[in-house]
Parts: structure tokens; C-alpha cells; sequence
């Protein structure tokens, strides 16, 4: 019984101290806890100084390792100042921390934009250099672009190019080269259709007359007259009408064309006389800068302009007009309003226009051909408002005129032989 009783009392007094015990900790913790949620609270007052998630999660993190590192230094080190809780004195430690991070991720953003301003500086600085070697690439290219230089990565071609003119070209040798538009060439930057090429014809033979003729198969741009230029260079209205109206800035870049006596388009047939004028050329000694080859071009009518300016000595367009009464030949002269005749570089072009005009009409009145009136109209003209050497728009009769195969021959034959009155003279 005796020692039933001292195992009781025993058992008692362990139960006691147990009992203080967890209270003690109880009491511990919720001091604790309440410190917690004080520097909690100053953590999501200062959040926003992180950057990023991660920098959050790393300063929240540091937050309680300072609380605690805090606490227990101030408890063991009775550092307490007497006019300050301990928990004010943990939070100021929290904010120190907490503004020498703001200090570091400030000097960190500081570092990397001045990183990324070099970035920019040094990615503008590259930019100006490949500018500078482009414009240099340019410069170089325009100085050596010359027919002769354009026919330089040929391939020589020695045998015919269709079997139209197999016939035609029987013994003779030449080379042809595609010609692009050079950006440097002057108003090409006018034109909106500058993708296509024109073929560049060069003979071999010792008796060449070194002179290169443009022959421009009038139209044949699917969609060209969807496209404006400017009428002018200037930017100035056109003073006369015709395909564009009288007053228009800007004009079709390329037009349609009409439809023939037969029911075929303009543009066809035109191919058909400049294919022959072509052959015709070649054989009499001329060099040819072909501008259509086939049904589709891709160069509107200042890009063909700009083309024989830098690579030609003279531009033939040819054409027929929209009108039904079989009227005959003519040429385009430039509209005699004072102000289209004082603008360049038409002023300057004007008589070698006209030269080369008189001269192909004198050939088919010499061929008893039918002319137009004195063979010539005047009017406003993207091509001559844009051609700095002797150029014609030839209108070799309309919808009207016979355009027999023989017909078309016999107008390759007057257009030669106007080639040849001009240069016998100028």
C-alpha cells in the first residue's frame, strides 16, 4: 500500500512538470508566432522593391532567417534598449536587411541597363557599318555598270533563241544577257513594277556599229494598270490627256492595251513587230536591249524607260492606237504646254525626241506607208516625261490596220530603216 502511494505521488509530481513544461512552450510559440506576423506584415509592405518572383521568394525566406538570427542574438546578448520592444527592434534589423537588398538589385537593374544601352549602341553601330558597305557595294556597281561590263558574267550564246527567227539569225553570233534596274539609276525609284529584266543583245561579228537600239514591245504587264506613278518627275499634273486623264498625278504604270482587227491584243502583236525589228537590227549591225521577250513583263514604263536611258542610244515603244479608222502612222511628240516643256528632263531631251521621231515617219513616207496627218500628235507622255535620250512612242496604225504577217514585216522593215536615216544624221 505504501509503495502504491509513493508510485502515485511519484507519477503525480512527473505529470506536474509536464504540464509546465508544454505550457512554457505553448507560451513560447505564441510569443513567436506574434513576431512572425509582425515581420509579415513588413514583408508585404515590401515586396514590391523585388524585381522578380524568385527575388521575392529569396527575401521572404531571408526576412525569417534575420528575425531569427535577431532574436536569439538580442536574447543571449541582453543587447535590449530599454525604449524599444524587442519586436521593434527585430523589425529595424528586417528593414536594414531588406534595404541593402533594394541597394543591390538597384545597383544589379543599373548594371544591366547600361549593359543593354551598350547593347543598342553597339547593335546601331553594326546596322551603320553594313549600311556603309551596301552603299559602297552601290557606288562600285554603278561605276562599273556599263553594256559591256553587264555582259561580263554571261554566258555566250551562239545559236538562235526561238524557233521564229532560227532563220533569222542563221550565222550570227552573239551574246545576251539579262539586264536588270539598278536602284542607282536615276528616277528608277519612280517606278512600282521593277521586278522583270529586259535581254541585252550584243554581237560578236567585226562589222558591228556599236550602237544599241531599245526595242519596247508596247504593254504586256498583267496588272499594270492597277499600279500608279507619278505622271511626272516633278510631281506635277499631267497637261494634256490620253490613256490618264488631264490633271492626273499620278498615271497607270503600265495600261492594258487595245484589242485588234482580229480579235488578238495589242500587246501580242507588238511583240510580233519587235521580234522581228529585233532580228532585222542584228543583222544590219545593232546591238538590241530587248525589253519584252515574251507575253509577260515586269517592268512598268518607267522602269523600261530608266532601262534604255542607262543601257541604250536610242528607245522605240512600239504600239497601236485605240481609235477604228485604219488613220496610219504617227509618232508622239511631247504636249507643246509651256510648263511640260520646261521640265526636265524633257527640256533637255526635247529635240533628240523629235529627231528620232521625223526620222522613222521619213522612212515609211520614203515606203509610200500610210501617215497620220504630218505623223506626229502631241501629247503628255509617261515616257518621254521620264527618257533622258532620243526616245518615240511609234503608233504604227490602229485597231483598223491590216496586221497580216506580211503587214507586220513591212513595219520592222520602215522601222529600220528609220533607225538607220537617224543615225546616218545625229
Amino acid at each position: 500500500m505504501r509503495n502504491d502511494f509513493k508510485y502515485k505521488k511519484k507519477f503525480g509530481l512527473t505529470f506536474v512538470s509536464l504540464g509546465l513544461l508544454l505550457t512554457l512552450f505553448a507560451c513560447s510559440t505564441e510569443v513567436y508566432i506574434e513576431g512572425m506576423k509582425d515581420d509579415s506584415n513588413v514583408s508585404d509592405e515590401n515586396s514590391i522593391i523585388s524585381i522578380e518572383n524568385d527575388e521575392t521568394i529569396a527575401l521572404e525566406y531571408t526576412d525569417d532567417r534575420v528575425y531569427y538570427e535577431s532574436k536569439v542574438k538580442l536574447e543571449s546578448d541582453a543587447l535590449i534598449d530599454d525604449s524599444k520592444s524587442l519586436e521593434e527592434i527585430i523589425i529595424e534589423s528586417i528593414n536594414e536587411s531588406k534595404q541593402v537588398k533594394f541597394n543591390n538589385n538597384s545597383n544589379k537593374i543599373k548594371e544591366t541597363s547600361k549593359s543593354f544601352d551598350e547593347k543598342i549602341v553597339e547593335t546601331e553601330e553594326k546596322k551603320e557599318t553594313v549600311k556603309n558597305k551596301t552603299e559602297e557595294t552601290k557606288a562600285s556597281n554603278a561605276k562599273n555598270t556599263s553594256v559591256s561590263n553587264l555582259l561580263s558574267d554571261t554566258v555566250d550564246v551562239t545559236t538562235s533563241i526561238g524557233d521564229d527567227i532560227k532563220k533569222d539569225l542563221l550565222g550570227l553570233e552573239y551574246q545576251v544577257k539579262t539586264a536588270s534596274l539598278y536602284d542607282n539609276y536615276k528616277y528608277s525609284d519612280f517606278s512600282v513594277i521593277k521586278f522583270g529584266y529586259a535581254y541585252l543583245y550584243r554581237l560578236l561579228s567585226s562589222n558591228k556599229k556599236n550602237k544599241i537600239v531599245c526595242v519596247n514591245a508596247g504593254h504586256g504587264t498583267p496588272g499594270g494598270s492597277t499600279y500608279k506613278v507619278y505622271s511626272h518627275p516633278d510631281k506635277s499634273p499631267k497637261v494634256s490627256g490620253g490613256t490618264n486623264a488631264m490633271g492626273e498625278v499620278l498615271s497607270m504604270s503600265v495600261s492594258e492595251g487595245t484589242s485588234l482587227k482580229d480579235g488578238r491584243p495589242e500587246s501580242e502583236v507588238n511583240l510580233i513587230v519587235a521580234k522581228k525589228l529585233r532580228t532585222k537590227l542584228l543583222k544590219a549591225g545593232y546591238d538590241v536591249l530587248m525589253i519584252r521577250e515574251d507575253g509577260d513583263c515586269y517592268l512598268d514604263n518607267i522602269a523600261r524607260t530608266v532601262l534604255a536611258n542607262n543601257l541604250a542610244d536610242i528607245h522605240i515603244a512600239i504600239h497601236f492606237d485605240s481609235t477604228d479608222n485604219d488613220k496610219g502612222i504617227f509618232f508622239i511628240a511631247p504636249s507643246l504646254v509651256t510648263s511640260y516643256l520646261e521640265m526636265e528632263p524633257l527640256k533637255s531631251n526635247y529635240n533628240n525626241i523629235i529627231n528620232l521621231g521625223e526620222s522613222l515617219i521619213s522612212a515609211f513616207k520614203e515606203r509610200h506607208d500610210k501617215i497620220f496627218g504630218k505623223g506626229r500628235m502631241n501629247m503628255d507622255l509617261l515616257q518621254l516625261s521620264y527618257s533622258t535620250i532620243p526616245s518615240v512612242d511609234i503608233e504604227l496604225g490602229d485597231k483598223a490596220t491590216n496586221i497580216s504577217d506580211s503587214s507586220l514585216e513591212n513595219f520592222a522593215e520602215g522601222l529600220l530603216l528609220g533607225v538607220e536615216n537617224y543615225f546616218e544624221k545625229h
